[in-house]
């Protein structure tokens, strides 16, 4: 399944459209993603990556360079955390290379795609040419939360993540008394 991303990009900012309007103290970040990068960045990802990456994940940046809090504090990387080594030191985390050998991955065939300063949530993308879910995606917050079989089913998955915390943000304001 590959993702149809201008859609589902549509859609997610459609809900942080709707999660803004409701976050009585501005308390949360509310980013649109960053402009399409350009092929001669995604060249230098793909040499500087260190994994083979799915074709889905580079038909993403090919829309969106990334995207600052994606997932509330979690950002989705793009070709600049690659080029500035922030991927790697992700990756590097005692929490997560403490996953990777608990699991069996090897730590050279994933990436992070996406993670938080604020928590300890990871995004890690698997390598197309890894024998352990090969081009998906695992979802790391203190410990697993979910695998994912391709980016882009970890894309469509992320629409309903930011509904659920717009719906939410909706259900806080409606219940918060007024000022």
């Amino acid at each position: 399944m590959t993702a149809d991303f201008k859609a589902e990009i549509v859609r997610i900012a459609y809900w942080k459209q709707i999660a803004a309007q409701h976050d009585k103290l501005g308390a949360l970040p509310w980013h649109l993603p960053k402009i399409a990068a350009s092929e001669e960045k995604i060249a230098k990802l793909r040499d500087v990556a260190g994994i083979s990456l799915p074709d889905d994940y580079i038909a993403f940046l090919r829309l969106a360079d990334g995207w600052k809090g994606f997932l509330v504090l979690t950002d989705l990387f793009g070709t600049e955390d690659f080029l500035t080594v922030r991927s790697r030191e992700f990756v590097g985390r005692p929490d997560v290379q403490y996953f990777l050998r608990r699991s069996g991955i090897v730590p050279d065939s994933v990436v992070a795609i996406g993670a938080s300063e604020f928590e300890p949530t990871v995004f890690l993308l698997v390598s197309v040419r890894s024998d352990f879910l090969p081009g998906g995606v695992i979802w790391l917050s203190s410990e697993e939360i979910e695998r994912y079989p391709s980016f882009s089913e970890f894309f469509s998955s992320m629409v309903n993540c930011n509904a659920k915390v717009a719906q939410d943000t909706v259900r806080e304001g409606e219940e918060s008394p007024s000022q």
